[in-house]
Formats: C-alpha cells, structure tokens, sequence
C-alpha cells in the first residue's frame, strides 16, 4: 500500500510539473515580455532640440545633415547616406536571445510642411534607436519628402516588418491610405491700368501648417476668393491687383510663395482696388469675414493675423483684366474645398484642397490636390477638375502623389491576425490598457510608395502626436521587446 502511494503521488506530482510547464509554454510570447517605460525628462528635451532643428530648417536637406551628425555620434549605429538625401541608420540585435528575430525598418519623411509631425516622428526614431535595450536587427529610415522613399536602394526599405511613423493618430494602425492626385492650373493673364482710387490690402497670416487631408483648418486662399468673389456679386466695382499665397517671414511681414511649399497655405494676400461707393460694402464684408474666421480659427492658430488696411495707391498701379480677374475668382469660389463625400458611418473618404496660388508676372498658378480613398470618387474629382478648368479657360496638368494602398481586410479580428499587426496590437495593450484602433489615412505617409516597389511587404503605419510622444513611443519599445 504504502509503495503504490508513493508511486501515485510521484505520477501527480509530475503531472503537476508538466501542467506548470505548459502553462509557462502557453503564455509565452505573451506574459514573459513588460510594458516599456519611457524617460519624460530625456524625450521631452529630445523632442524641444528636434522642433527647433525643424523649425530653422529651410530643407530637407537641412534635417538630413543634422541627423547624421546626430547618428554619427553613437558607435552603436551604422550611419550612412545616399545621393537623394535620405539617411539610412541600422543597429544589430542587442544579444543572443535577439540574434534570430525579426528585422524591422521605421520610417519618418522630413517634411517641412508639417513641423510638429516630422520632428514627433524623428523622436520617436531617436528615442527608439539610443534606448531600446532588446531588439531585433533594427534600421531607421530619415526619407527625403519627394525622391525619398522612390529613389532609396530597395535593399533599405526590404525586412521582415516595416513600420512607417508618419501617420498621427492616438493607439491607431494604420491599414489603408488614400490616393493622391495634384493639380497645377494656369494662365495667362493681361494687366491694365488701374481704374478706382481707393486701394486695400487684406492679409491672413501665422496659420499652423498641415496636412493638405486635413479639412478642419482655414484655407486662407479660398477664404479671400470667397470673399471677393461674394463682394463682386453684390455688384461691387472692384479690380485686383494680386492675390497669392504666402506666410509670415521672420519680421512678421507677409511674404509671397514663389512656389507650392508642398503641405498647405500659411497665409494669403489679395490686394484689390474700389470704387469710392463700394468701400462701404467692403468694409461689412470684410469685418463679417473677419470676426467668423477668427471666431473659428483663432484658437487652433494663435499667431494668426486677419488685417484689412487701406495702403496708397501708386501712380502706375496695374490690375488684372476684367476678364482674367472674374475667370480667377469664379475658379477659386467653385473649386472644391473640404470634404467631399463620406461613407456609411459619416468618415470622409474624399477630401480636396487648395495648396498654392500666385498672380504675378502676367501668369496665374494655382495648385489644387484630391486625396480619396475610393477610386471610384477619385475619378469624379479628376472630372470636376477638368471641367471647371475648361469652363474658366485654364490649363492644368495631373500628377499622382500617392497611390491607392489598402489592405483591404474589413474584419478587425482578421487584422490582428496579421503577426505585425498582432504584435503591434499587444503592446499598445500593455501600455494603454485597451484595444487598438485601425483606420485609414488622408496623410501623405510613404507607405503606398513602398507597396509599389515591394507589393508583399509586412508594413503599416503607427505614428505619434505630441500628446501620445511617451505612449506610443513605449508601444514601439515594448514590440521591440517581444518580437523575438
């Protein structure tokens, strides 16, 4: 009896041990990795030394220059550069439990046209690449906003994952992003003496730059051409002198855009001459403008100025033509602006903008985008593009930003079946405490460029914002952690 015992209670007892061990198989990969913490202190002072490299920028180029130097500090990374101005900056695994895991690329663009994002995303890659303790092969890519991604050796942008940092919004992968189509219209225009006496300059400047898919920010170039043109309605006797997009120079002047800056308009001038019956007309209008704007807009953007002041005319002053001055406020006022159409659950899945627009030198240029995320909706705004152009006598010409790219997986669970997506998905969990959010981007990210060049790529996009810097930068160490 006594034997037997003893052999029952070995058999339990290894029955026991082999539980213990499967339930310690079991959870691996998912409880034998922590929750990354981040240093507030050091990526805040890492965050405020980038915005102020981005802010005295005036070039990608610039940004690029001064991420080498930064790279070429550390011995642990493996710095280099290729002819289009994009930084490529590598580091091995950190030891032998890392020597077999997954290789993994992070991308940022430096644009200029969105500050706060380009130098988020740089931190968050800085961050990554001086603190992350236990990783996989890692290369961190620093990509030109237009050769950039296109023209990089494809070798760098090949690995097992490939997470792009352009994309900002809060515990969100990003699984789609929306085609992109550029407009550039012109034309000729003829110049005549100025007729009326009274000459104003009306002024929006300071406008924090964007994204040109954001569509909650004040479009200074429609807001003036809307307004003339609802002034020449009302029968006003007005003639323009110019009317440009532009931005605040570093006296606080208003300074005209030679060219699109690529993101969206900081600002615009229109100077215009009237008639002495109709000043009055214009001052309401003027005032009524104003006060809605700033109403609406001030807030978000603290340093803009809405002035309306009347300047002397000068002797030989020249305005446009009659004809050419309705052809381009009619053009402005009809063009689409916003959002253009949205889906069942009321998300927009269309927008348009206007980037740019200048009147000097006897030719009228004005830059226009579509971005969708429908191809279907892109070719109908294809078509209203072309026949406002035909309707007002302009000339255009298309180019294709970005492709369409979409993963084209509806089901969230089938999602984070995906092992990127899944690995992603758990240690934002550990961070935030709840389940991640997918969406699909207006922004201009690289990703679509990558997927042209390398259809099979295991990539999405999870960026940063300025208040979720410390999380989602935490989320990425914590990936790191556990992609072994």
């Amino acid at each position: 009896m006594k034997t037997g015992n003893m052999r029952k209670n070995r058999l339990l007892a290894c029955l026991m041990i082999i539980a213990i061990l499967a339930a310690l198989l079991a959870g691996c990969g998912e409880e034998d990795y922590t929750a990354e913490e981040v240093d507030t202190e050091i990526i805040t002072a890492m965050y405020e030394n980038n915005m102020s490299a981005v802010s005295h920028a005036t070039s990608a180029a610039d940004l690029a220059g001064y991420l080498y130097e930064w790279g070429a500090l550390n011995d642990a990374f493996r710095v280099s550069h290729d002819k289009y101005g994009n930084i490529i900056i590598s580091k091995v695994s950190s030891g032998e439990e890392y020597s077999e895991a997954e290789s993994t690329i992070l991308q940022c663009t430096l644009d200029l046209s969105v500050p706060d994002r380009t130098a988020q995303a740089m931190t968050a890659a800085m961050y990554i690449l001086s603190y992350c303790e236990n990783h996989g092969f890692m290369r961190v890519l620093f990509t030109e906003p237009d050769a950039g991604i296109e023209k990089i050796k494809k070798s760098y942008i090949t690995a097992d994952n490939f997470i792009s940092l352009d994309s900002s919004k809060n515990n969100t992968v990003i699984t789609g992003s929306a085609e992109r189509h550029d407009y550039k219209v012109s034309k000729d225009i003829i110049y005549q003496e100025a007729t009326y006496t009274n000459a104003y300059e009306i002024t929006i400047m300071g406008l924090n730059g964007t994204h040109a898919g954001k569509t909650n920010q004040l479009n200074a170039v429609k807001t003036l051409g809307k307004m003339l043109a609802e002034l020449k309605s009302t029968g006003a006797l007005i003639e323009i002198g110019s009317l440009c997009s532009g931005y605040m120079d570093e006296d606080g002047q208003f300074a005209v855009d030679t060219e699109c800056r690529g993101g969206y308009p900081l600002g615009a001038q229109a100077i215009i001459y009237i008639n002495d019956n109709d000043v009055n007309k214009l001052t309401k209008k003027i005032t009524k403008s104003q006060t809605k704007t700033l109403d609406n807009y001030l807030e978000a953007n603290p340093e803009m100025i809405y002035s309306f002041e009347k300047i002397e005319k000068a002797e030989d002053a020249m305005v446009i033509s009659s004809d050419d001055t309705s052809a381009i406020i009619s053009f402005i006022y009809t063009s689409l602006y916003g959002i253009y159409d949205k889906d069942d659950k009321g998300e927009a899945i269309a927008v348009n903008n206007i980037l740019y627009c200048n009147t000097e030198g006897g030719h009228f240029e004005i830059d226009l985008t579509a971005i969708s995320l429908s191809e279907s909706k892109m070719d109908t705004l294809d078509s209203i593009v072309s026949t406002l152009c035909g309707l007002y006598d302009l000339e255009h010409e298309k180019t294709v930003v970005a492709s369409l790219w979409d993963m084209d997986i509806a089901d969230e669970a089938a999602l984070k079946e995906i092992p990127l997506v899944e690995k992603i998905c758990s240690a934002a969990f550990k961070i935030y405490e709840k389940d991640t959010q997918f969406a699909k981007s207006f922004e201009n990210t690289a990703i679509s460029k990558v997927v042209e060049r390398i259809p099979d790529a295991n990539i999405v996009a999870y960026g940063v914002t300025e208040k979720n810097l410390e999380r989602q930068t935490a989320t990425l160490l914590t990936y790191f952690e556990m992609n072994r």
